[in-house]
């Protein structure tokens, strides 16, 4: 018998496959990288984890039925702790463990761009790390910023009591509309009355790179541009609002290798750095930055 044959028998099959598509996904997320990377990577944090507790349960119950039967508990064994892998990143979705998508930023498209507010802002989110920027944690939003203004985080129901409400949003960038929504209603803060993901939003086709950003949770109805017009840096989009999946008022904005109209989820985020600011290019949370125009 073959040793891969004999290896097979004595773990089990199921056990040989779930071992060998974590070996593969993990393989696609730490070797492969790029959007079969961010596919994987979606897979063994979104998706698996779910089969891997339910699996747990079950072969949890096996192993014991086995000890009752006075039977080998070899393969059960086993299949728990493969379950328990696969199980495992759910640790991560419920933030007690902090995992950022490990992307290899120097191998992948950047743009600098400029600021989009002509006030003083503060970033609510930003940074390399799920501590300064929870975004770190997913592929498609990998470098990712929220946006606010004082005040925030005040826990109030009313969106106009927020800083950054519904202050004017310019284009960072030349490029071309690819996308808007303009018709979703602000939600009222800290509700959590969510209807859609990115609420209201504009999609801008970078001319220089052919890649794409996307700014969302606009104000509904202040979009100020169309799909297929053609924008400069300093382009008035739109205004903040409170639409989508948002706690409070706030500007998501990232930038991402695929056509966000086509792709979001399993879109491969890439590194997005500003110029014409009195901070680094790269802001983290909680920095403060005003424009220096």
């Amino acid at each position: 018998m073959k040793i891969g044959e004999n290896w097979i028998q004595k773990i089990g099959k199921v056990n040989s496959v779930i071992l060998g598509l974590l070996i593969v996904l993990w393989g696609c997320v730490f070797l492969v990288h790029g959007q079969v990377g961010v596919v994987a990577f979606v897979l063994l944090k979104l998706y698996l984890p779910f089969i891997g507790i339910a699996l747990m349960g079950i072969t949890f119950i096996w192993t014991i039925w086995r000890v009752v039967k006075k039977r080998k508990i070899a393969q059960p064994l086993v299949g728990f702790l493969m379950s328990s892998i696969m199980g495992a990143t759910m640790l991560t979705n419920l933030g007690i463990i902090d995992l950022a998508y490990p992307a290899q930023t120097e191998n992948l498209t950047s743009v600098i761009v400029e600021w989009p507010f002509q006030e003083t802002t503060v970033v609510g989110w930003g940074g390399n790390t799920v501590a300064e920027n929870y975004h770190a944690a997913y592929p498609n939003i990998r470098y990712a910023y929220d946006l606010v203004m004082q005040p925030y985080d005040i826990n109030s129901e009313s969106n106009a009591d927020y800083g950054i409400w519904n202050k004017a949003i310019y284009s960072p960038v030349k490029g071309t509309v690819i996308g808007t929504c303009n018709e979703e209603k602000d939600i009222i803060p800290n509700l959590e009355e969510f209807s859609s993901q990115l609420g209201n939003y504009v999609f801008i086709e970078i001319e220089d790179t052919g890649t794409y950003l996307v700014l969302a949770h606009m104000k509904e109805g202040s979009v100020q541009v169309k799909v297929g017009q053609e924008v400069e840096v300093g382009t008035l989009l739109g205004n903040v609002g409170n639409s989508g999946t948002s706690s409070e008022p706030h500007l998501h904005i990232h930038h991402q290798r695929q056509n966000p109209v086509e792709i979001l989820t399993f879109a491969e985020g890439l590194p997005l750095y500003f110029k014409g600011i009195d901070a680094g290019a790269l802001p983290v949370k909680g920095t403060v930055v005003t424009p220096n125009h």
